[in-house]
């Protein structure tokens, strides 16, 4: 290959790497964001968020003391390209996302889904350092 070529290929590898690194920041950052507004009562539906890759995680589970989202270490550090799914399979999910808690009276999903460009632009600028 000669010198042109060998640029352009390290410049694809940096871009990669850092659109990568601005996808896990942000699926990172959203599912803070939705254990953070989860209302706390019992503390089993903040234990419940769930990382998915390509695939929801519908699982459910009576702990009460989670406050990171389960199997986030299984986001993949080559993030770009890949459906990530957050889900909180609780049946009573959709009650408290309408306002059925007092203490989280607008939601989590729609609130944090308003702040989706400004939680992606932070990431970049995250990578970006």
């Amino acid at each position: 290959m000669g010198a042109f070529a060998d640029q352009i290929a390290k410049f694809a590898a940096q871009t990669k790497e850092q659109a990568d690194g601005v996808v896990r920041e942000t699926v990172q950052e959203i599912g803070q964001r939705l254990i953070e507004r989860s209302p706390i009562d019992t503390g089993r539906f903040k234990s419940n968020w769930n990382y998915g890759l390509e695939t929801p995680d519908r699982f459910t589970s009576e702990k009460t003391a989670i406050r990171t989202v389960n199997g986030i270490e299984d986001l993949p550090k080559g993030a770009g390209g890949f459906v990530h799914y957050l889900t909180n399979s609780l049946p009573y999910g959709p009650a408290l996302e309408r306002g059925h808690s007092k203490q989280a009276p607008q939601g989590m999903v729609g609130i944090t889904s308003l702040e989706f460009d400004a939680i992606v632009a932070a990431s970049v600028l995250k990578v970006q350092r």
